[in-house]
């Protein structure tokens, strides 16, 4: 971290109904975070266009805020996987039992094959949902928020608990995002 900096992403290059001029303004970025869910013909073409923009060796991760069921997950992320995400955060909507972690389980288990990870950062805001997805092998990345766990505590039970499963942990800085993150309108 002292040789390298505080790895981050922008989450602005590719909110739904950015114009692509607005979206080549945050080129400068080495990961990128696409809104997808809406349209999934949009969706194809605004992955084509942040690809084209940043190219091969940068990572790009789709985010859908709990868009869809299961099975409409996993047909409309296969879609754009010749773009080549990371991983899709938050792919279906959140629930306190255990049926929706095993969704994220089927959901995490059929991209796999594809090279794409499943990701979550608002739907785990205690311990226990961490988890209950990480026993369900729902999650390849988990993306910590300090102010939703609320304490240094219960991060590192997350983090260690991301250990003991081997699953990768991120850090989430979207506080931070004026600092590193300069959004494309200011």
């Amino acid at each position: 971290m002292l040789k390298h900096g505080y790895l981050t992403y922008t989450r602005s290059c590719a909110w739904l109904g950015y114009s692509d001029q607005q979206l080549k303004q945050s080129k400068y970025a080495s990961m990128f975070k696409v809104k997808v869910g809406a349209d999934l013909q949009d969706d194809i073409c605004r992955c084509r266009f942040v690809r084209k923009m940043i190219g091969p060796d940068k990572i790009m991760m789709l985010d859908a805020n709990q868009q869809w069921e299961i099975k409409e997950a996993i047909e409309w992320v296969t879609k754009p996987a010749e773009f080549k995400p990371f991983w899709i955060k938050e792919p279906t909507f959140p629930d306190e039992d255990m049926h929706i972690q095993r969704g994220h389980a089927t959901i995490s288990k059929a991209l796999e094959l594809l090279g794409i990870g499943v990701a979550t950062r608002e739907q785990c805001h205690n311990t226990v949902i961490f988890k209950q997805f990480l026993q369900a092998k729902a999650l390849s990345y988990l993306q910590i928020s300090s102010c939703r766990l609320g304490s240094v505590n219960e991060n590192l039970s997350v983090l260690l608990m991301a250990k003991k499963f081997q699953s990768k942990t991120l850090q989430n800085a979207a506080a931070m995002r004026k600092s590193f993150c300069p959004h494309p309108s200011s």
